[in-house]
């Protein structure tokens, strides 16, 4: 007799259980709309002002390709400094926006403002270039790895951080090789190219916040090809230390740590600093050091 009444109760909670299961319908979902993104970094080193302007894509959006077209070229965007004032003209072969520096110069210490306008879209951000670079960048050693084709070169680099001042860096490094191709044996083209080095440990974004007046070491790292030597000329490698504004640093380590549609990924945020819009509009002031290799 117990037996059929534990039966009956395991039949009866199991029924309870499948009755309070409801399908949901009809179920309004928050409206996303598209916002303006812009892309500014500014420099007095850099020789142009490149300015990236797209429009968002809304979530649920049921495009396959998002981001093909995105691009657009028939916005207003200018830029204004201590009354200063100048329209800065979409590149088509760029895809960008972009005005000479020797037009309208960055200068260090200061603010800077910037507008971009599309239709009744409107947005701005405000930056202020670092005052100074830090130039204590140095190459403490160079490693090589002999290979067949291709040489593998890891610079060991290292910088100390200035005390008493809130400070933000990144590191990054190229090299520029010229490569010399002869066609039939009587036109010769010369060719630049330009590789990026990459991380061989740790990261290249670097905050002082528990470490203020501390030294940070860095190893960069790229390959290096040795075949046909002898069409290779010109060859530099380049490394630069960048003193950026908080809002670099934010938005870049923002980049870093977003994963995206990653389900095992705690949610996270891109940082923004533009006004009713997205994207960023930051400054930075650059020491570099150029290596022969």
């Amino acid at each position: 007799m117990k037996a059929i009444k534990f039966y009956v109760f395991i039949i009866l909670a199991l029924a309870g259980l499948f009755s309070c299961e409801d399908v949901v319908e009809n179920v309004k979902i928050p409206e996303s709309k598209e916002k303006l993104v812009v892309q500014c970094f500014i420099s007095p080193q850099d020789t142009v002002i490149s300015v990236w302007v797209s429009m968002s894509v809304p979530i649920y959006n049921s495009n396959q390709n998002p981001f093909e077209g995105r691009l657009l070229p028939d916005a207003i965007v200018t830029i204004s400094c201590d009354g200063a004032f100048a329209a800065i003209p979409y590149n088509h072969d760029a895809s960008n926006y972009q005005l000479p520096a020797s037009t309208f110069p960055i200068v260090a210490g200061k603010e800077y403002h910037l507008t971009v306008t599309r239709g009744s879209k409107e947005v701005s951000a405000d930056c202020i270039v670092p005052v100074e670079p830090n130039t204590s960048l140095v190459v403490n050693s160079v490693d090589t790895a002999v290979g067949e084709y291709k040489d593998q070169i890891w610079y060991n680099v290292s910088f100390t951080d200035r005390v008493g001042t809130r400070d933000y860096y990144r590191l990054a490094g190229w090299k520029e090789s010229v490569y010399s191709y002869c066609w039939d044996s009587i036109f010769w083209q010369h060719d630049t190219v330009i590789e990026e080095l990459y991380i061989d440990n740790g990261t290249l974004f670097f905050s002082d916040r528990q470490t203020d007046g501390g030294s940070f070491r860095v190893k960069l790292t790229g390959y290096f090809d040795v075949f046909n030597e002898s069409e290779i000329s010109g060859k530099k490698t380049h490394i630069c230390l960048l003193t950026t504004d908080r809002g670099y640093y934010l938005y870049h380590t923002s980049v870093m740590n977003f994963q995206g549609d990653n389900p095992f990924q705690e949610p996270s945020l891109v940082y923004t600093n533009v006004v009713d819009g997205l994207g960023v509009f930051a400054g930075y002031n650059q020491y570099s050091i150029e290596l022969d290799y």
